[in-house]
């Protein structure tokens, strides 16, 4: 337990405080300069690309750090596994480039100009082995890769972004970032790493073995960046920017607690192999763990989101605090969904969880197909929060089938009763204190303390009725 809380710090200081730092002054920066419309251009671009590099990697990131993990304990069948992995993705990526470069030729979508400036990115992604750092649990060095990445970007924006028309700047920024990361990888990977045995085997098998993780990771795709190219395509782009902010500040949170998911995998694929009473410790220990938090966590972005977005973007964003209000369920959903799916990819039972977010994309693509046009950003907001509710109620009638789920009851309802209590005070503080930093600050502070004051009050309540009872 050490050894994944000392992972979880990693990839908190790489992931988290960087995105955190940006969503403090870049973001607001951006949305200053480049304006609702620029960001909407911005958004709308980079979920297309994003959407390419996600079909080119083809499960790859999960099911890379899965083969890793199994096989990081004989060094030579790790290194046919890295190897035959690496040529695999680098093969997936060329074809998808000539796809997306035909794409950009032969239709009518807008701002091709900077739509090519982002192939980089799909570039430079062929040779990406953080899935290899990951399976091996080298949290540091992708710490420092993604520290690396998001402090190049923070300031090339600063000092590069001026204006409305600068969204062309904003991708080639992007992509320089991109491009140090990944040479950062390789650098650790020839001082750290003996790669020999550099075998090109079993492709075939590989990539059969990825297409089951893929079909999961393309299905979550369409409603956590497909509605935001269906948004811009049949709405406006301001729509895009606007759902964009607002599910940024939602999922930046969510990530924090989603880590967790991240790091107990490789854990998880090893203990199912090798203790399975221990594995189900740490599912319930880890699922406890993320209902504490993401419980108070919906209620707290609820509490403070209009008051902290009246001083946090410019006026022409507003609507973004009644995004988020809508969006803020999700925060329980993801988390629970999230440790729910990586226990079924690590035991073998892959075709549940895909069955699953099949069925979730199909309601999103339909709700947003059917309202986006009357609704524009609402209708994203609608279907995200409706697809994430159904994933993890669909994976918890199954988790609860084969009997791996031992968590209290008590235990949540506790979590439920204090984030109520929470909620109705600092609400009541956001209308009373002038919307600033320091009032968002103070707010949090109070919801913090207050949650966690009830949790012990309650906790010592239950246990003097266990004492009479």
């Amino acid at each position: 337990m050490k050894k994944v809380f000392k992972n979880y710090i990693f990839m908190y200081i790489s992931i988290f405080l960087p995105k955190l730092l940006s969503f403090l002054f870049l973001t607001p920066f951006l949305a200053n300069t480049l304006g609702l419309v620029g960001n909407g251009i911005a958004s709308y671009t980079y979920s297309i690309i994003n959407w390419a590099i996600l079909i080119a990697t083809f499960g790859i990131s999960t099911y890379g750090s899965k083969k890793i993990a199994e096989s990081k304990n004989n060094k030579d069948e790790m290194n046919i596994n890295f190897s035959s992995i690496l040529t695999l993705q680098i093969i997936l990526h060329i074809i998808i480039l000539i796809l997306y470069l035909i794409f950009i030729v032969v239709s009518n979508v807008d701002y091709k100009s900077i739509l090519l400036v982002f192939s980089i990115l799909l570039i430079f992604d062929s040779i990406d082995i953080g899935w290899f750092y990951s399976g091996n649990e080298e949290f540091k060095i992708l710490a420092i890769q993604n520290l690396v990445y998001y402090f190049i970007t923070f300031i090339l924006m600063i000092l590069f972004i001026k204006g409305e028309n600068d969204a062309f700047k904003y991708a080639l920024i992007t992509c320089t970032s991109k491009i140090f990361s990944i040479l950062y990888q390789f650098i650790i990977l020839f001082k750290k790493y003996k790669i020999s045995n550099f075998k090109i085997d079993k492709l075939t098998y590989h990539f059969k073995n990825t297409f089951i993780f893929f079909i999961p990771n393309f299905f979550i795709s369409i409603y956590t960046i497909f509605d935001q190219i269906m948004l811009g395509s049949m709405s406006n782009t301001s729509n895009v920017a606007l759902y964009g902010r607002a599910e940024s500040y939602v999922k930046l949170f969510t990530e924090m607690l989603m880590l967790v998911g991240t790091i107990i995998l490789p854990r998880f694929s090893n203990l199912h192999k090798t203790n399975q009473k221990k594995e189900k410790e740490y599912f319930n220990k880890t699922l406890n763990f993320l209902l504490m938090f993401s419980i108070p966590l919906c209620f707290g972005i609820i509490a403070t989101s209009k008051s902290f977005i009246s001083w946090y973007l410019p006026s022409d964003f507003s609507e973004v605090a009644n995004l988020i209000i809508l969006l803020s369920p999700i925060t329980i959903f993801i988390t629970a969904g999230n440790i729910f799916g990586n226990y079924l990819m690590a035991s073998d039972n892959i075709n549940k969880y895909t069955k699953s977010l099949v069925l979730s994309a199909l309601i999103n693509f339909i709700i947003n197909l059917l309202f986006i046009k009357y609704l524009g950003a609402y209708a994203a907001v609608i279907s995200t929060v409706i697809s994430e509710l159904f994933v993890s109620i669909y994976l918890l009638a199954f988790v609860k089938k084969i009997k791996i789920l031992d968590i209290k009851f008590n235990n949540i309802l506790n979590y439920i009763i204090s984030s109520i209590i929470m909620f109705i005070l600092v609400f009541s503080l956001s209308n009373i204190l002038k919307s600033s930093a320091i009032s968002t600050i103070i707010e949090v502070i109070t919801g913090i303390v207050v949650y966690f004051g009830m949790l012990l009050v309650l906790n010592k309540l239950n246990f003097k009725i266990k004492e009479k009872c």
